[in-house]
């Protein structure tokens, strides 16, 4: 993970990127996520979110869906 810098400009803020993470487009969409905003082609979308959901086994869902409580973070009490 690299460092960027955040610029704010009125009620806008602007990222700087690192030139190892240029993107060689201009037409880019964004998605917010809880803290995390993902930034990607438009053009590559679909692709992106059909690779994801190909992550997932046929048997991801044999035993039901159980409590939907994160493996990965700490339970807030």
């Amino acid at each position: 993970m690299e460092a960027v810098r955040l610029n704010r400009t009125g009620n806008r803020q602007n990222i700087d990127l690192p030139e190892t993470m240029n993107f060689s487009e201009d037409d880019l969409c964004a998605a917010k996520i809880g803290e995390a905003v993902i930034i990607m082609p438009r053009k590559s979308v679909r692709a992106i979110m059909r690779r994801g959901l190909n992550g997932f086994t046929p048997d991801c869902f044999a035993d039901g869906r159980g409590p939907l409580v994160s493996k990965h973070t700490p339970e807030v009490e």
